[in-house]
């Protein structure tokens, strides 16, 4: 007889068993799908620049099941960009992140939350041009928790998207934002959470809890239908 223990679904121990199965391929499956499998080992830890980016390119997390990146240690590259590849959850765990820039791929999804005390991510693009500091044309970003500061370089948005560019779904449920940009004005330019220069629609905008900060100043709201600026009681 073998005692077995057979692990499923993000690792957790499901149960130990007496068998006389000689082999591993002949043990019962319990449900277990290549799915579970691979989001097993999806979400990482990470304390360098060149770790996140790999883990964040290559990630595979869903709605249903993200990914989970969670910072071991401070990093900062100013010069570097993120590519967000998948439905993903960014935990700062106390630790701060200072890059360039951040970009949610097309129909993807970021959820930013400190899990520590303290955490910070800083996206400045200001010294550049046609660099969002968030970029989620297309895509969503959730801030949950933590303080997140995103400068968009000339033409684009603080949160939202690049030259031409449409804001994408943004929601900010806790934490503090401080949006801004280096392109705003009155008669046009980029928002600090929105479009781009010349972008065409807005997106959308919720501020459920937390708070966020517009040190340019600017929403530009293009003329456009479907804009969407909402403020919850907690916002």
């Amino acid at each position: 007889m073998v005692l077995s223990c057979y692990l499923y679904s993000r690792g957790v121990l499901a149960v130990c068993f007496q068998s006389s199965w000689s082999s591993r391929a002949s043990w019962p499956r319990f449900g277990v799908s290549a799915v579970d499998a691979a989001a097993a080992v999806d979400d990482s830890s990470v304390g360098t620049i060149d770790e996140l980016r790999a883990a964040s390119n290559s990630c595979t997390g869903t709605v249903a099941d993200p990914t989970t990146i969670t910072l071991a240690a401070d990093i900062a590259d100013p010069a570097a960009q993120v590519d967000i590849n998948c439905h993903a959850v960014l935990a700062l765990a106390g630790h701060d992140l200072a890059v360039r820039n951040l970009v949610i791929s097309s129909n993807q999804a970021l959820t930013i939350v400190d899990t520590g005390t303290g955490g910070t991510l800083t996206a400045d693009a200001g010294e550049t041009s046609d660099v969002a500091g968030i970029q989620n044309t297309g895509a969503t970003l959730t801030v949950a928790s933590g303080t997140i500061a995103a400068t968009g370089g000339l033409y684009a948005a603080g949160i939202g998207g690049g030259p031409s560019g449409d804001g994408g779904i943004t929601t900010i449920n806790g934490g503090t934002v401080i949006a801004t940009t280096v392109s705003a004005g009155d008669s046009g330019g980029s928002s600090a959470v929105g479009p781009g220069d010349g972008g065409a629609s807005f997106g959308s905008l919720s501020v459920n809890g937390g708070v966020l900060r517009l040190p340019s100043g600017f929403l530009r709201v293009p003329d456009s239908a479907g804009v969407e600026i909402t403020v919850g009681p907690g916002g």
